[in-house]
């Protein structure tokens, strides 16, 4: 350290690195060659900034501030309260959140170049008038089209099970959620090699849902007018 100046702490030399406790409000700082490269007060740790303003603060000019590696099949970090933490883990190609009860909420695969979540509902708010909240794109060069796929799985398949469906709500006078309309897919016959399905809609009427059309083997069925 400079001559005549207080020191507390460790250090090696004057061209090395020494720990700086002067008082309770500079709390520990790391220096090297007299150059402050570390500091640790009240509680927050800066890497990189002299004012870091949480517990753990890392500053870069560059694009990776920091770099977690393990030597294991799997890198994780873990974000936790309390009881509870959340699992953020690396695993090959894949990338996948869970909590810690092991359910993998999301993973996100690298070599399929596909996302899975596995969650009861998946909710997408939006509150811009003029944008689409969802928007599907194909960039094949090839003639295949955007798609949404429904898939039922699990269980015993049955006859006149619903496979797939598109519910339309909107709020009634009173500020009720309510269904308007909907169309679904159901499995008219699941024999093997025999299989049947229809499509259909079901609107609302005079506060009633009410099937209106249906799309099945015969050609269309239109019930009412």
């Amino acid at each position: 350290p400079a001559a005549g100046a207080y020191r507390g702490g460790m250090w090696t030399s004057t061209e090395g690195m020494y720990l700086h406790n002067k008082n309770g409000d500079d709390g520990i700082i790391f220096y090297h060659r007299d150059a402050e490269t570390a500091r640790f007060v009240s509680g927050n740790l800066g890497i990189g900034t002299t004012a870091p303003t949480f517990p753990l603060h890392v500053y870069t000019a560059d694009n990776a501030p920091a770099m977690f590696e393990s030597s294991d099949s799997i890198s994780e970090i873990r974000l936790k309260d309390n009881a509870k933490y959340t699992r953020l883990l690396n695993v090959s190609s894949q990338y996948k959140i869970m909590p810690n009860d092991g359910v993998e909420l999301a993973v996100f695969d690298g070599d399929a170049n596909a996302v899975t979540f596995n969650a009861d509902t998946v909710d997408i708010v939006s509150s811009d008038a003029n944008e689409p909240v969802l928007t599907l794109k194909n960039n094949h060069a090839g003639d295949s089209p955007a798609q949404i796929h429904f898939q039922k799985e699990g269980g015993s398949a049955a006859d006149d099970d619903d496979i797939g469906q598109i519910i339309f709500e909107g709020e009634d006078s009173g500020g009720a959620l309510t269904t308007y309309a909907h169309m679904y897919a159901q499995t008219d016959d699941v024999t093997a090699t025999e299989e049947d399905g229809s499509l259909n809609f079901v609107v609302m009427k005079a506060g009633t849902l009410t099937p209106t059309m249906t799309i099945d083997n015969s050609g269309v069925v239109v019930t009412g007018t």
